[in-house]
């Protein structure tokens, strides 16, 4: 909205319920929305208050990375061919919980099914089991079960076995740096995703090689993972905090470079050999 022009600028009519020490905002043309709730719709943007005294500008709820969150806790169990069983539990919070309550409402079960096939980042898997609770309020959240057959998750070569930890949320593409970037970079959404997967080793193999715990913080974001081992235990803890805002264009290469460094660490892969028996 261009603050400073007063012209129509509006193409959609919500509620305003003031209160004591907050205001409601209400959508009223969906069906199941959250009543409190204006996630990536009509969050977080201008709107003309209609009042008894006449129009003035307001701004809409904002949704920020504590807000935004998608929490995962992971626990696999690999074979000596490198298979495994996986169950998870993902809680999505704020905006992240969006296309979850879509899928809720909007698909059969079957359709649910196959858009899991669409959506989980594993490169061979079959979904064993799945499901969904929405929990809704003024910050709903989505609650996801999932059980999963991996097929070939990791790689063995030999007697050493390689496992790339991150599970469900490598970072696959980067944008392209360039050094004639002439606008801002505008980061219109944040959120914060922690991913914590516990890997059960086949019996007789033993660590040969595990990456370093990372830490790296910027002003577009906060990244830290960490893999410890405890015998055949394999524990896997990832941390990463996007930050949304406007960027000047010398900051694009800097960003490019916070982004490359998020890939790079979401490839790194901890290495196990087969014990001489």
């Amino acid at each position: 909205v261009l603050t400073d022009f007063p012209s129509s600028q509006f193409n959609h009519v919500i509620l305003s319920v003031p209160m004591k020490q907050d205001t409601l905002w209400l959508e009223c043309t969906s069906q199941f929305e959250s009543a409190g709730f204006s996630g990536s719709f009509t969050g977080d943007r201008h709107a003309l208050l209609i009042t008894p005294e006449g129009g003035k500008l307001v701004k809409t709820q904002e949704y920020n990375a504590k807000d935004n969150v998608q929490s995962r806790l992971s626990t696999v169990k690999l074979d000596e061919s490198g298979n495994a069983v996986a169950q998870v539990r993902t809680r999505y919070t704020g905006i992240e919980h969006e296309d979850h309550r879509d899928v809720i409402h909007n698909l059969s079960p079957e359709e649910q099914r196959k858009w899991l096939y669409r959506n989980i980042s594993i490169p061979a898997f079959d979904v064993k089991s799945f499901s969904f609770d929405l929990k809704k309020g003024r910050m709903p959240e989505v609650n996801e079960k999932l059980e999963l057959s991996l097929r070939q998750f990791v790689t063995v070569s030999g007697k050493r076995m390689f496992m790339t930890p991150n599970l469900m949320n490598r970072w696959s593409t980067v944008p392209q740096n360039t050094s004639k970037r002439k606008y801002e970079v505008v980061r219109s959404s944040a959120y914060t995703n922690v991913d914590t997967i516990i890997y059960e080793m086949p019996a007789g193999f033993a660590l040969e090689f595990k990456p370093n715990d990372l830490s790296f913080s910027t002003a577009f974001g906060k990244f830290e993972s960490k893999v410890t081992i405890d015998d055949r235990k394999v524990t896997y803890v990832r941390t990463l905090q996007m930050e949304k805002g406007r960027y000047k264009p010398d900051l694009y290469a800097a960003m490019v470079a916070f982004m490359n460094d998020v890939y790079k660490a979401d490839q790194q892969q901890v290495v196990f050999v087969k014990s001489i028996q």
